[in-house]
């Protein structure tokens, strides 16, 4: 039995889709970018504030126990919240991850429909991880993503955060200046490696999970030819 070859307007009508779901993707992608950057600010002014406010307090009234326990609370309030933000933003990438790996198949059906165009495409037309890196990075295989990423920032931050709480609250405790200060490096190196590790599993579920349409061929990583 013969499979019937789609007519012209059959092929207009499917690129049409394609096309509409393309730029619905782009500016989802770009609301979801925006939102997470209004989310980092806020984070970021909120820490600086309690780290000025905390630095007038101890003007007030010295670093006397009292002081020590005003910072305990605010800065468990400031990890709280860089929690929450970092939280989101994993999220955030998975969901931008998503959007390429969406696109990349998109320009994948555009070259199954007409096998010219592919050639023509920057970035890539694999909708696996390997391609999706390729589109972050069209022009070199840069391995630096995670480290320049808005993610890493925020976990740097979040770590310095955890680690002036548990030295303060090793200084309520009545520890010595010295151990505060290594109890405080240890609690931030901790909270950073940890950070990576949920960031890592979660990003390992998504690359499991998910099922490539139009998989890149064998030693494609470091080319930006789809």
């Amino acid at each position: 039995m013969s499979i019937r070859k789609p007519t012209e307007a059959e092929f207009a009508r499917r690129v049409s889709i394609l096309t509409a779901e393309h730029a619905s993707l782009q500016a989802q992608r770009g609301s979801t970018q925006a939102e997470t950057l209004v989310r980092q600010g806020l984070y970021l002014t909120v820490a600086s504030a309690v780290l000025v406010s905390l630095g007038l307090v101890a003007q007030a009234i010295g670093f006397s126990r009292d002081f020590f326990i005003v910072a305990v609370c605010a800065l468990a309030a400031v990890l709280i919240l860089g929690i929450v933000t970092l939280t989101r933003q994993a999220n955030a990438d998975a969901e931008d991850m998503m959007y390429v790996l969406a696109m990349n198949r998109i320009r994948g059906a555009y070259a199954a429909v007409d096998p010219d165009v592919a050639a023509e495409f920057v970035v890539s037309a694999h909708d696996d991880p390997d391609g999706a890196f390729i589109t972050y990075y069209p022009f070199a295989s840069r391995r630096n993503t995670i480290f320049a990423s808005a993610l890493m920032f925020l976990t740097i931050v979040n770590g310095g955060i955890a680690g002036l709480l548990a030295g303060t609250i090793s200084a309520v405790a009545g520890g010595p200046l010295v151990m505060s200060v290594i109890i405080g490096a240890v609690a931030a190196a901790v909270a950073i490696v940890l950070a990576l590790l949920a960031v890592l599993l979660g990003y390992r579920t998504t690359e499991r999970v998910h099922v490539p349409r139009y998989p890149s061929p064998p030693g494609s990583r470091t080319s930006p030819a789809p």
